[in-house]
């Protein structure tokens, strides 16, 4: 399944229903934890820093 697909998906039949309960303080929190087998490119590594950074992530990096 994309991942696009199941975010969607979660939102619509699980979270816009949580959100609709009187007094409902709803945090949403996504882990990504990915096996690179070959490693990451430098502009993989700068592009998801990049947009981490513009999407206001405060907590990523990479491991070696």
């Amino acid at each position: 399944m994309k991942s696009g697909t199941l975010i969607s998906r979660l939102m619509d039949e699980v979270i816009n229903h949580i959100m609709q309960v009187d007094g409902a303080d709803v945090r949403i929190r996504l882990e990504v934890d990915a096996d690179l087998p070959n490693g990451a490119s430098v502009p993989t590594v700068r592009t998801v820093t990049e947009n981490c950074r513009a999407l206001h992530i405060s907590d990523f990096g990479f491991d070696e």
